[in-house]
């Protein structure tokens, strides 16, 4: 979808075809938001750069400016930004600041460690990290580490950092961090400091979390000239871009539309 075919969208027409209006879950235009509660209920978007238009519910969501494009972020969740927050140029923004020695994840709505987010989570399955990785070495850790991979989810209800545990027998687990499912519809998140095993035991499944050290997180600097930048979530890798501060890693997300 390209930025000009957005801008000048469809106006202010009296009738609104919201068949054309929506493009996978965008759309062209504010009057799309508020003539089409099929698509979006509230009647209420935000700009998501050259994406266009999309929806959110102001009852349970907040938007937020990053200073490149705008995050969708969950009412509960702290909204910080990668640089200051503009409520000028976003309506119904709620911004804050991670505490000292943290900083935003790469969803923009949480914040996690500052060696988190030097030390890039990778999730490598059902087996033990390998040798060019490093397990996890706290409960807190593996908490946050969790929400990085998986944002808002958990186990019965109760989010990563009010369910992780340590197994009862260690070694039956591999070493660090994981995300167990059971056959039965179980689930934990546990951590293992002495764990000794390959991979877990029959009859469930393990997505280990391992930390990266041999790539370049997001925000970090990089040299464009030898792009070391690690992968983003949904696995491609990512950019080195100069963004005005000289080249940083970016996701494709944040690059959406960008023309660098």
């Amino acid at each position: 979808m390209s930025t000009s075919k957005v801008r000048t969208g469809l106006g202010a027409a009296a009738a609104v075809n919201c068949t054309e209006c929506w493009d996978g879950g965008f759309a062209l235009s504010e009057s799309c938001c508020k003539a089409c509660p099929a698509q979006c209920p509230s009647g209420n978007c935000t700009w998501m750069h050259s994406q266009g238009y999309k929806c959110f519910d102001p009852t349970k969501e907040v938007a937020c400016y990053t200073g490149t494009d705008h995050r969708i972020c969950e009412k509960s969740q702290v909204c910080p930004s990668c640089g200051s927050c503009s409520g000028a140029r976003v309506r119904r923004t709620e911004c804050g600041t991670c505490p000292p020695g943290q900083r935003p994840d790469e969803s923009h709505c949480n914040c996690v460690s500052e060696q988190l987010a030097t030390n890039h989570i990778v999730d490598v399955g059902n087996h033990a990290c390998p040798t060019s990785m490093a397990p996890l070495n706290s409960s807190k850790e593996c908490a946050a580490a969790a929400e990085v991979v998986w944002p808002g989810r958990g186990c019965y209800g109760l989010g990563w950092k009010e369910i992780v545990q340590t197994p009862a027998d260690g070694r039956q687990y591999p070493q660090g961090c994981m995300f167990e499912e059971a056959a039965g519809g179980g689930c934990a998140l546990l951590f293992n400091p002495g764990g000794q095993a390959e991979k877990c035991p029959d009859g469930s499944t393990c997505s280990v979390l391992c930390s990266d050290t041999s790539c370049v997180a997001v925000g970090k600097p990089c040299d464009p000239k030898n792009n070391a930048c690690c992968k983003d979530p949904v696995g491609v890798p990512m950019q080195c871009v100069s963004m005005g501060a000289g080249p940083v890693c970016i996701s494709g997300e944040v690059l959406h539309g960008i023309v660098v």
